[in-house]
C-alpha cells in the first residue's frame, strides 16, 4: 500500500505542509482542518485562501497538479478547491465506501457509548461538503441503530425518544450508559467475591458437626491432634467414619475429606457414646422418602420423554425392556444418599446407589426485548435424545409455538400399561448463562404439560454446542482449542484447557 502522507504544521500561524505518500479521506480531512485553522488565524478569506495553502502540498501528483492548475488557483474558491483535491487523491467510490462503513459500525460491549458516538461522528466529518454527510437527525437514527442492545432497551425504558435536541439526547444516553456500566461492574465484583470463597464441607442431613473442629477464623495457636488410638480407629471403621475429620457416617474417605483441621488442644478421645444414630433411623422418625419418582422413557431409540409420577415399577421391570431407554431419574430430596439398611452401605469400596443430577441455572430470553429474561433450573441429561420444556414456562415467556411434522411419542418409565404420549408442539429458545459468558445455539424444545423440571437439555443441546460432559469431574465444558473454555456447572472455576473425550 505504500507510505501514508504526513501533515505537519509547526505553529497555528504557519501554513501546513503535506509530505510524499498515499492520501486517504482521513488524511485529506486533516489537511483541510489545519489549512482552515491557519487561514482563520491569519484572517484570510475569499479567493486568497487557496493560494495561501495550496503550495504547501508535496508529492509528485500534487506538484504536477499545481503546475497545471497554477493560473486557475487565483480564481478558485475554497469549496471548489476541496472538490478538486478529493478528485485528485481519492478513489471514485470513496464517498459511498465511507458512508457504508459508518452504517455498518456497531457499538462493542466493552466500549462506552460516548466513545463510540465520537468515533462515528468523526467518520461522518470525512463526508463534510458531500451529499452523503449526515445531519443531526440522520446521525441520531444511525446511533440508535448501532448502540448496544441492552443500552437500547434501557433508553427505551427511559423514553429518550421524547428528547428533540440532538446534543441533549446524546448527553442523556451517555448518562444512562454510565449508570448501566457502573451497575455491571458492581455485579462483576460481587460475582468475583462469590467465586473465591472457600467451599464448605458437604454433609449429609444426618451428619453432626464434630465438637473437635475449630473455625478457620480462630487466632489461637494451633495444636496438632494426637494419632488415632486403635479403639478409635475400630470405632470409626465400624460406623463408616473418616480418619481425617473423625466424623461418623461421613460417607467419604480421608483422601476426599475437605473438612477444616481439628484443634488438638480441645480434642476429646472418641468413645461409643459419641456415635450418632445410623442414618437409616431417619426414615423411621418420619423423614422424607428417598424413592426415585420421575423417569423418562422414549418409545424408540431416537426420542426422550417427560416424567410421569403417577405409577411405579421395580428396577427389573424397567431395565428388562430393551425397547426403552431411561433418560432421567430424579429423587424426591436434594440429597443423593439412599439407604438400604445394610451396615456396609457407605463402605468406600462400593459405588454410591445414587449420584446427584446435573443442573444448570440459566436464563431464557423473552421474545419482547423489553421483558426481563426468566431464570430457570435446567436438567442436563446426555441420556435424552430431545430437549423438553414445561408448558408453564412457555406461557410465562409468551413464546410462539410451532407444530412438528413428526410428532414425538413417549411413555412412563415405571408403568408397562401407561399409554404413550404424543408431543407435537415445540418452541424455539436460546438459553444463556446467568453471567452472560455462554449462549447456546438456538434450540427446538418439545412442550410437555406434565414435565416436573423447568427444562431438560438433552443430546441436541450438548451436540450443537460441542459441550464435553464429564460425570466423574462434574463438569460441562464449552469452547474449542482457540477459545476460552467455560464450565457451565461451575462458572466461577477456572478451566485451563478443554478436556479431550476418552
Amino acid at each position: 500500500m505504500g507510505t501514508k502522507a504526513v501533515i505537519k504544521q509547526s505553529a497555528p500561524n504557519r501554513p501546513p505542509t503535506m509530505g510524499e505518500g498515499n492520501v486517504n479521506p482521513a488524511i485529506l480531512w486533516d489537511w483541510f482542518v489545519k489549512s482552515e485553522n491557519f487561514l482563520r488565524h491569519k484572517g484570510i478569506s475569499g479567493l486568497d485562501m487557496v493560494k495561501m495553502v495550496a503550495y504547501g502540498m508535496g508529492g509528485v501528483r500534487a506538484i504536477c497538479w499545481l503546475a497545471a492548475k497554477g493560473p486557475a488557483l487565483l480564481s478558485m474558491d475554497w469549496d471548489e478547491y476541496k472538490t478538486q483535491m478529493r478528485t485528485l487523491f481519492l478513489n471514485n467510490d470513496w464517498e459511498h465506501t465511507t458512508h457504508m462503513e459508518i452504517l455498518r459500525l456497531r457499538q462493542p460491549s466493552a466500549k462506552p457509548f460516548m466513545d463510540f458516538a465520537l468515533e462515528l461522528m468523526g467518520k461522518n466529518n470525512l463526508l463534510a461538503g458531500t451529499d452523503s454527510f449526515m445531519n443531526d437527525d440522520y446521525m441520531r437514527k444511525t446511533l440508535e441503530a448501532a448502540m448496544e442492545q441492552e443500552l437500547s432497551r434501557e433508553c427505551n425504558c427511559e423514553n429518550t425518544s421524547s428528547i428533540e435536541d440532538f446534543q441533549s439526547w446524546l448527553n442523556e444516553v451517555k448518562h444512562i450508559d454510565e449508570r448501566r456500566r457502573a451497575r455491571l461492574d458492581e455485579i462483576a465484583r460481587e460475582f468475583a467475591k462469590m467465586t473465591i470463597k472457600t467451599p464448605v464441607t458437604t454433609r449429609t442431613p444426618f451428619q453432626r458437626a464434630s465438637a473437635n473442629q475449630v473455625p478457620a477464623s480462630s487466632t489461637k495457636t494451633f495444636v496438632p491432634i494426637p494419632k488415632l488410638l486403635q479403639s478409635e480407629r475400630e470405632l470409626l471403621s465400624a460406623n463408616s467414619g473418616c480418619y481425617k475429620c473423625r466424623c461418623f457416617w461421613a460417607n467419604h474417605i480421608g483422601a476426599r475429606c475437605t473438612a477444616p483441621p481439628i484443634d488438638g488442644a480441645s480434642y476429646k478421645m472418641l468413645t461409643l457414646a459419641d456415635v450418632p444414630p445410623h442414618p437409616s433411623s431417619y426414615s423411621a422418625r418420619g423423614g422424607s422418602s428417598r424413592t426415585a419418582v420421575a423417569a423418562l422413557l422414549a418409545n424408540n431409540a431416537d426420542a426422550a420423554v417427560q416424567p410421569d409420577t403417577s405409577s411405579s415399577a421395580s428396577i427389573e421391570e424397567v431395565t428388562s425392556n430393551s425397547a426403552y431407554n431411561v433418560t432421567a431419574v430424579l429423587p424426591n430430596v436434594a440429597s443423593c444418599v439412599v439407604d438400604t439398611g445394610s451396615p456396609d452401605y457407605s463402605d468406600d469400596k462400593y459405588a454410591p446407589f445414587v449420584c446427584p443430577n446435573l443442573f444448570w441455572s440459566c436464563s431464557l430470553p423473552a421474545p419482547n426485548s423489553s421483558s426481563t429474561p426468566l431464570h430457570v433450573k435446567a436438567l442436563i441429561d446426555d441420556g435424552s435424545s430431545v430437549v423438553l420444556i414445561r408448558h408453564s414456562i412457555v406461557d410465562r415467556l409468551g413464546l410462539k409455538t410451532f407444530t412438528s411434522d413428526e410428532p414425538f411419542s413417549c411413555s412412563s418409565a415405571f408403568s408397562k400399561s401407561s399409554q404413550p404420549h404424543c408431543l407435537s408442539s415445540y418452541i424455539k429458545i436460546r438459553p444463556v448463562s446467568l453471567d452472560g459468558r455462554f449462549s447456546s445455539v438456538p434450540l427446538r424444545a418439545f412442550i410437555s404439560p406434565s414435565l416436573v423440571m423447568d427444562m431438560i437439555l438433552g443430546l441436541p443441546f450438548l451436540n450443537a454446542n460441542k459441550l464435553v460432559l464429564d460425570h466423574g469431574l462434574n463438569t460441562c465444558i464449552s469452547g474449542t482449542d482457540n477459545e476460552v473454555c467455560y464450565n457451565l456447572l461451575h462458572p466461577g472455576t477456572p478451566v485451563s484447557s478443554r478436556p479431550v473425550p476418552q
